[in-house]
């Protein structure tokens, strides 16, 4: 709407309203209709060149303007994925820290199996060594006295008679004196108490290692994690 149509109006209204309201009051009115057919024209003038923006030749252009990445945009996505990375990092830390926890009590407690293991291991071979020396005879010294339970360099032990039978006699070690201590076993009660020997061996460390799984499984429960099912320890 140009300027021209606009005086008409007002030429026009003024003559219809001078015999009824004060000059002041169709100035008030007049202004008051400018100003609103000032914002109609602005408003169609705008929507006509929004609408004539878009032509054959720059719809391209437009189009991929579209498709521009805006500052905000750049902007959120880094922040989006500094945050997605610190999560992440956070994730894994998380994971190292569970791991590590769980590797140093699985190892404790693997520790304690072996320990356990190996007495009973220590065990067995103390009692096969005086398993031998009951069948084969053996020269009193210290360490053989303490060995099968004596002290003060006196052992008292049962010695196999010629008549088959028993006997406990006590031994005394003296100094610049060898003593042997005859056998009191058989060979076939050799093979017995062996055979004892090992069957009572392989119990423990059954027991011990059934000790050790209970407790692996307790320490599962407690780190529910990967880490805790993987036999790469």
């Amino acid at each position: 709407m140009n300027v021209a149509i606009i005086i008409r109006w007002i030429h026009t209204t003024v003559q219809m309203q001078s015999g009824l309201l004060g000059i002041s009051k169709i100035l008030v009115n007049i202004i008051y209709k400018s100003k609103h057919l000032s914002k109609m024209a602005k408003k169609e003038g705008k929507e006509q060149t929004k609408s004539a923006e878009v032509t054959v030749e720059n719809v391209e252009g437009i189009i991929r303007g579209g498709n521009l990445i805006e500052r905000s945009m750049s902007e959120n996505v880094r922040e989006k994925i500094k945050k997605e990375a610190d999560e992440r990092k956070a994730e894994q830390l998380k994971d190292r820290i569970l791991e590590a926890s769980f590797r140093r009590l699985l190892k404790l407690l693997q520790l304690r199996h072996k320990r356990a293991v190996n007495d009973i291991t220590l065990e067995s071979v103390k009692r096969s060594e005086i398993l031998e020396d009951q069948l084969a005879g053996f020269l009193l010294t210290e360490e053989k006295i303490k060995k099968h339970g004596g002290k003060d360099g006196v052992l008292e032990i049962e010695v196999l008679q010629n008549d088959g039978t028993k006997k406990k006699e006590t031994f005394k070690l003296e100094e610049g004196k060898e003593l042997w201590v005859p056998g009191s076993i058989t060979c076939t009660e050799y093979d017995s108490a062996k055979d004892d020997i090992t069957a009572d061996e392989r119990k423990k460390v059954k027991e011990a290692d059934d000790l050790l799984d209970k407790n692996i499984k307790e320490l599962q429960k407690q780190y529910p994690g990967y880490f805790s099912y993987r036999w790469m320890w």
